[in-house]
């Protein structure tokens, strides 16, 4: 054995006992050992310790216990001492015990005590002994490779590495390295992260560049074999400049700026305009594109191009310089003569002018004109050099001709370009037109209808129309018409046209005809006819109604005036107009301008009319004092009826104009948008007495009692509203009357008006 007790002597003489263990390691693997201890007990030799003889023993071997490996023992054997020989050997496996990281002991034992066996009696003593044994570290070996390693690209600056690990107890990953290869570059480490990792966050990538990623593990046995990514690829640089010239006549060659490390092709665009109406002209394969080609045809162009890969896409160039290629311009674009034009013969040259349109933007250079009277059965042609866009040809061709012309043009190109449409118009005598009726300028006329009459001739056509007007000698036209057909003359009514009796005016006329032509005349003519006798005119004002009457009569004639046919009566407007209070009455006739302005200066005429339209008038001027109150007019009958406010008066009157206040976004103020409508409204206010009989007298008649204004309130219609000085409005009243609380013989009155339409009320 490789360890003894030490004696046991429990009878005090030299008889001894001793128990032996040895413990050692029987088998194992990388990951746990097993351990095997053997036990043997024995008496003293004769030459130390007197053997002992036939005493019974039993012997036990095990282990202590060992973090959490636990303990075990076993009973070893049974036997007989006798003397020196070993007796109850035996052995038992225990195990398996883990490797750890660091090696640990394991504390083993032997032990023997007395029993009976096989008769002899047992040993009275007992004896125990203890070794260790070393249970290794685990063994470290250089950790196996990650496999699937991926590299996913979420934008232009994160780049997301994922791979899977296979580690295990003696196969352990440490640590894990990252490492990057920047466009195919060398490879360089940017991460050391836990061996438990199977992710890494690359947030330091870049557009235009592409990456790839390895990594391996680590433990203290060495480094793995490298697991290798694919390749990420970032959005391409934009090109940063094009160049463009013209290799030949409408091609253009491209040499492109083009700093792009991850493109696999490039977009090509072209515009006109070179800020505007780009239109895509090719995508060009290529990693990167530095040169490209395009047919145009002919223009003014610019360029600007792209990278890309796949649905990754830069930003655009700037636009390139401007190129242009040589081609024939288009057809020109024909100006004057217009199509369908007349141009009279006596015009002595005709002047043509076209727009050339140039397709590469070069001007023109030299031009053909043609004309044809036989509808391009033949043509004269006529050479126009350098960048006029318009010439004169003599008026050489038969009246009554029809002129078909067309022109093309030439640019820098060598080629004329298309001829342009056709235009066609006519070459036609001038008509002829002298007002006959007035024979002669300056002819005095004493009588009405005015009649006017013309001849026409025309060698190219026949009149279509004519037309008319008369103006006074200031120039206001008083009359117009247009004639329609061939008719050369008309006699105007007296109701149409009066003109004023010793005035001057002017007739003007133009005939137009078939050909398209026309011709003026005009002549002059003044007016000196016997009127009727001036008619007779009363005027009335009623000041309480705030009315005007007024009776028109029948002149006194003297021998030889016009009879008085009939008579009109008219107040004027401020603005001259006249409005109608009867016309075409009988002498003797009465007539109430029932709501006249008020405080204002009034002009009424009589207008006496002969058979054949003559007039003679007769004025009178009147005034209608308000007296500082407000009228209202209404009724069924003409406004006949009155209400008016002249005690403690008092009136306002507001105008808004229609308008809409918008607000918007991002604005302090708001916008205003301004209608054509107003909206004009009025209130009023006083007192008016209640009994006629008590009242002052300014305040007694019917007009200003309570009674005018319970009728007001009763109501329903328009109401047309006179305020002092002048105003008068047609309006939506309210009105409302109350007894005053300080004298219950006077009605507070307030009345709210609003201005409406009314068309049947002439004011």
């Amino acid at each position: 054995m490789a360890t003894w007790s030490g004696w046991s002597k429990p009878y005090g003489d030299s008889r001894a006992m001793a128990v032996g263990v040895d413990a050692w390691i029987s088998s194992s693997s990388d990951t746990e050992v097993y351990i095997t201890v053997s036990v043997l007990a024995k008496s003293g030799d004769a030459g130390t310790w007197e053997a002992a003889y036939q005493y019974g023993v039993v012997t036990q071997d095990g282990h202590a216990a060992a973090g959490n490996r636990g303990a075990d023992w076993n009973e070893a054997g049974r036997g007989v001492l006798n003397a020196g020989n070993g007796v109850a050997q035996g052995q038992h496996t225990y195990g398996p015990f883990t490797r750890e990281t660091s090696a640990y002991n394991v504390t083993c034992w032997g032990k023997s005590w007395g029993e009976t066996v096989n008769g002899y009696g047992a040993w009275a003593g007992s004896a125990e002994v203890y070794t260790t044994v070393t249970v290794p570290a685990r063994p470290v070996y250089a950790p196996p490779a990650a496999t699937g390693v991926t590299n996913t690209r979420q934008d232009d600056s994160r780049n997301v590495v994922a791979w899977a690990n296979h580690s295990d107890a003696t196969h352990p990953y440490d640590s894990i390295k990252v490492e990057r290869s920047i466009d195919g570059g060398s490879w360089s480490q940017i991460a050391s992260i836990s061996g438990a990792a199977t992710s890494y966050v690359d947030a330091s990538t870049a557009a235009n560049h592409a990456y790839a990623y390895r990594v391996r593990a680590q433990n203290a046995a060495g480094f793995s074999a490298y697991a290798t990514s694919g390749t990420t690829y970032n959005t391409p640089a934009a090109p940063r400049g094009i160049v463009a010239s013209r290799s030949a006549a409408n091609t253009v060659t491209l040499a492109i700026d083009n700093p792009a490390l991850t493109a696999t092709a490039l977009e090509l665009q072209r515009s006109a305009s070179g800020t505007d109406g780009w239109a895509a002209v090719k995508t060009v394969p290529g990693s990167p594109v530095a040169e490209a080609e395009d047919e145009p045809g002919g223009g003014t162009f610019y360029y600007r191009a792209r990278n890309t890969r796949a649905s990754l896409a830069s930003g655009w160039s700037a636009a390139s310089n401007k190129v242009v290629t040589i081609v024939a311009p288009a057809a020109p674009s024909l100006i004057a003569p217009a199509s369908g034009v007349t141009l009279p013969k006596t015009q002595p040259t005709v002047s043509f002018s076209w727009k050339h349109n140039p397709i590469d933007g070069s001007e023109q250079s030299a031009a053909q004109l043609q004309h044809s009277v036989n509808g391009g059965s033949t043509w004269t042609a006529v050479q126009v050099t350098g960048n006029d866009q318009e010439t004169a040809v003599a008026n050489s061709w038969e009246k009554n001709a029809t002129v078909t012309w067309r022109v093309r043009t030439k640019g820098a190109h060598a080629d004329y370009g298309p001829w342009s449409s056709v235009q066609a118009f006519k070459v036609c005598q001038v008509p002829s037109v002298a007002i006959s009726s007035p024979a002669a300028d300056g002819t005095v006329l004493n009588d009405v209808p005015l009649s006017v009459a013309w001849t026409y001739a025309d060698e190219s056509g026949t009149q279509q129309r004519a037309a008319l007007s008369i103006a006074d000698s200031q120039e206001r036209e008083l009359w117009s018409t247009v004639v329609q057909g061939p008719a050369a003359s008309l006699s105007i009514p007296s109701s149409e046209l009066l003109p004023e009796n010793h005035g001057s005016f002017r007739i003007a006329l133009t005939a137009y005809s078939t050909s398209g032509l026309a011709a003026s005349a005009s002549r002059t003519f003044s007016t000196d006819y016997e009127e009727p006798a001036e008619p007779g005119l009363q005027v009335e004002v009623d000041p309480v109604r705030g009315s005007v009457a007024a009776t028109v009569f029948e002149g006194a004639a003297a021998t030889g005036v016009p009879r008085t046919a009939s008579l009109g009566l008219f107040r004027a407007r401020p603005d001259g107009t006249l409005l109608c209070l009867a016309d075409g009455v009988a002498s003797g006739t009465g007539v109430t301008d029932l709501y006249p302005p008020l405080d204002c200066d009034l002009c009424y005429l009589a207008v006496a009319y002969t058979e054949n339209g003559l007039t003679a008038r007769t004025e009178r001027a009147a005034r209608v004092p308000s007296g500082g109150a407000v009228f209202f007019n209404f009724g069924d009958h003409g406004y006949a009826d009155v209400a008016k406010v002249a005690m403690d008066v008092e009136w306002s009157m507001s105008v808004a104009t229609d308008g809409e206040v918008i607000d918007t976004a991002g604005a302090e103020d708001p916008l205003v948008f301004f209608g054509t409508a107003k909206s004009v409204e009025g209130g009023v206010s006083g007192d008016v007495w209640r009994n006629a009989a008590i009242a002052p007298a300014r305040w007694s008649d019917e007009a200003c009692r309570a009674e005018a204004f319970e009728r007001l309130a009763a109501d329903t219609g328009i109401k047309i509203v006179r305020y002092p000085s002048g105003s008068v409005m047609p309006a939506h009243t309210s009105c409302k009357t109350a007894t005053s609380a300080a004298n219950g013989l006077v009605s507070s009155v307030e009345v709210t008006a609003r201005k409406v339409r009314a068309d049947e009320l002439v004011l």
